[in-house]
């Protein structure tokens, strides 16, 4: 294998790997949605169908998590904070899906003095565009950010359930090595 091939493959995992950081990415987004609307709701079950049944159908599992949000007794302050970050996902929603879906193809350019390799992406509409790694990981950066809002919100409802929770401990040891259990 010569240096620009190796330079090459490199390339090529790098791009891989990117891809994979927005996927698991959004794939974090829906289950910060879940868990969030699971403490709206007090109910998981209602949650996972909103947000979990709609598979394939990123733009309607945002408008029904808004829908909820929006009708929920959220304060206007956390709803209008989590419509914002909604927002803000809806408008990335088709360069997430140009990332992951659109088909791909390596392109080389030779000429006598070097090896230029491209990555292109095939839109439905059959337009091309050049995909690179630092255009992705700049995607993959913006929905970080956004996970990292959406998670202190969702931490902060948990805590907020957690706290709403009336649990009563029937012995003094958490450990349960001095309660007896009557059978």
């Amino acid at each position: 294998m010569t240096s620009t091939d190796s330079w090459h493959a490199e390339q090529d995992m790098d791009l891989l790997a990117e891809i994979g950081k927005v996927t698991v990415r959004w794939a974090a987004l829906d289950l910060l949605l879940f868990q969030i609307l699971t403490c709206v709701l007090e109910n998981a079950e209602a949650a996972h169908k909103i947000i979990f049944n709609l598979q394939g159908a990123g733009l309607q599992r945002l408008a029904a998590f808004n829908d909820t949000i929006g009708a929920s007794a959220l304060s206007l302050e956390e709803r209008s904070a989590l419509l914002d970050i909604t927002r803000r996902c809806k408008d990335m929603i088709g360069e997430r899906n140009d990332i992951v879906h659109s088909p791909m193809a390596t392109h080389f350019v030779i000429s006598a003095d070097f090896v230029r390799q491209t990555t292109v992406r095939m839109r439905k509409d059959g337009r091309t565009s050049t995909v690179t790694v630092a255009d992705i990981k700049k995607h993959t950066t913006k929905i970080g950010l956004i996970l990292h809002e959406i998670e202190q919100i969702a931490h902060r409802l948990m805590l907020e359930k957690l706290s709403d929770c009336e649990y009563e401990a029937d012995w003094d040891d958490p450990t349960g090595q001095d309660r007896d259990i009557a059978m």
